[in-house]
Order: C-alpha cells, then structure tokens, then sequence
C-alpha cells in the first residue's frame, strides 16, 4: 500500500498556531445575542427539561447564529468557540 503523499488542502485543515489558537476559532456574542438567551432561559426556567422543544427557544437572532455556527463548521474551520455568555448575567 503506497502511503498518502497530496498535501491536504482547504478551510477546515490547520493548526492552532497557523490561526491564533483558540482565539482564531472564536466568535464573541454580541448584546443582541447575549439578550435573546437571556430571555428564552427566562422564559423556559420553569419548563422540564424533556418538555421543551425547538419551537420554545425560537428567536431571529440564535436562529441567525446558528446558521453561522454550522456553516463554519461544515463548510469553514470546522470548529467555532462561542465567547461572552456569563452564568451570572
């Protein structure tokens, strides 16, 4: 068996130090965000956890967010570091 000598090529092959390791995969929240959890959280802090659904956590702007999250991860970097949510917030 001959051994895989083409370089592989393309978004998703890297290394840490070629993008500024964790930081290069980072994506902070911005406010918009931040508020959108905060309140679906609130408005789903009493529903059981097997209770809840797709339909409950609903909002323009996650839904944006996620569409942006699995884009890079299947057609960029294949990986993203969501920064900026707080426990305390």
């Amino acid at each position: 068996m001959e051994p895989h000598r083409r370089r592989t090529v393309g978004p998703a092959v890297w290394r840490a130090d070629e993008i500024g390791g964790k930081e290069g995969l980072a994506r902070a929240l911005d406010e918009r965000e931040l508020s959108a959890f905060e309140a679906l959280l609130a408005a789903t802090r009493e529903t059981p956890l097997l209770a809840t659904g797709r339909e409950q956590f609903a909002d323009p702007s996650l839904d944006e967010l996620g569409r942006a999250c699995g884009h890079e991860v299947a057609q960029g970097r294949g990986a993203m570091v969501l920064t900026g949510l707080d426990p305390a917030r």
